[in-house]
């Protein structure tokens, strides 16, 4: 640290020197402001990382916090060492391997980042960088560990950096809005250094389900969407739907260009390709079927038991029970003699006034 200090404080170009020789290096931050006009940091040895996990209080490795004007060249390896946190840690504990934080005016080449515990390289925050000749590599069995990242970060170019297999799908872009950015949207598989004419790739990492949905604002460029695709692997299923850039300038028309991809428009999109097929917005998924219910075996039918077989007929014929002779009916009885014959019925005699009865004299009152 006393080295960098004194090449931070220095004005003019100033040249930081790590020989070619393996050294174990802690977490380490390399903070400005320097006075320094140009800063120079030559990487040509090995930097692995500390094993002893106590180390590592935040989660960065190196940092370079708050500098300007600073290059780090030079050919050299840093060896994240990645493998235990890949077993043992969570994703938020993890370290860095190379971070770069509020840097402005940034160069950093010719280097080779491998096995960090999590990103590999990590822009935040800065300004103007130009990145070239990085190579970047971890096994496929360890997470997160993202090659190059970029957050917060304006005016980065990555250049020099061909190669890579893999895909890119399944991604969504929505409610952004524009504000003089040149290319709003675009995907570029033939990406090279912007002072040669880039040359078509014979193989490219497969981009598809991209949907890029509620994009605004203004472009830069005259060509505000921008697809140029591998002609032997094509982008494949893009969808723009309510796309609406417009060119900065007033008066000048935005122009899209699309090459070797399948896209489809849903709604209002401006610019259009072309070539892009008209969609319909997705709709809301089917409810799931109800469960279904087992359905019953069909009824057996029994089939009818089988008739008993007849009986052989007796050896011996059996005799027929004897009859018992039926009694004749009695004689009929005699006729009943008639009933005498009935008297007349007397009428009531004729009711006469009855004459009011005597009352008892009265005794006079003493």
């Amino acid at each position: 640290m006393d080295a960098w200090g004194k090449a931070c404080s220095s004005t003019g170009e100033t040249v930081l020197v790590v020989p070619r020789k393996k050294y174990v290096l802690k977490p380490i931050r390399f903070e400005g402001p320097c006075n320094s006009s140009n800063l120079t940091v030559e990487i040509q040895g090995t930097l692995e990382a500390s094993d002893n996990h106590s180390d590592y209080i935040d989660r960065n490795w190196i940092l370079f916090q708050s500098v300007q004007n600073l290059t780090v060249q030079g050919g050299g390896t840093l060896l994240g060492h990645g493998d235990w946190w890949w077993q043992h840690s969570c994703r938020i504990n993890k370290s860095l391997g190379l971070t770069f934080n509020q840097c402005e005016n940034l160069v950093t080449r010719d280097l080779r980042v491998q096995d960090a515990p999590q990103m590999q390289v990590a822009f935040e925050k800065c300004k103007t960088v130009r990145a070239s000749h990085l190579t970047v590599s971890a096994p496929g069995k360890s997470p997160n560990t993202d090659g190059i990242h970029v957050t917060h970060t304006q005016d980065i170019e990555i250049s020099n950096s061909d190669g890579g297999s893999g895909s890119a799908n399944k991604m969504t872009f929505m409610n952004i809005e524009m504000n003089n950015v040149q290319n709003p949207i675009i995907i570029d598989q033939n990406y090279c250094a912007p002072k040669k004419e880039c040359e078509e790739k014979n193989s490219a990492i497969q981009v598809r389900d991209i949907w890029y949905q509620n994009i605004t604002g203004t472009s830069a460029t005259r060509v505000a969407i921008k697809f140029d695709c591998s002609n032997t692997v094509k982008c494949e299923g893009i969808v723009l739907q309510d796309v609406n850039l417009r060119q900065y300038r007033l008066g000048d028309e935005v122009q899209a260009s699309c090459k070797n991809v399948e896209l489809t428009d849903i709604g209002v999109v401006t610019p259009r390709c072309p070539n892009a097929q008209e969609g319909n917005p997705p709709s809301a998924p089917a409810p799931p079927p109800p469960p279904s219910v087992p359905a019953l075996p069909p009824p057996q039918l029994l089939a009818p038991a089988p008739a008993p077989p007849p009986l052989p007929p007796p050896s011996t014929p059996i005799p027929p029970p004897p009859s018992t002779p039926v009694p004749p009916p009695p004689p009929p009885s005699a006729p009943a003699p008639p009933l005498p014959p009935s008297a007349p019925t007397l009428p009531p005699p004729p009711s006469s006034p009855s004459a009011p009865a005597p009352l008892p004299p009265s005794a006079p009152a003493p």
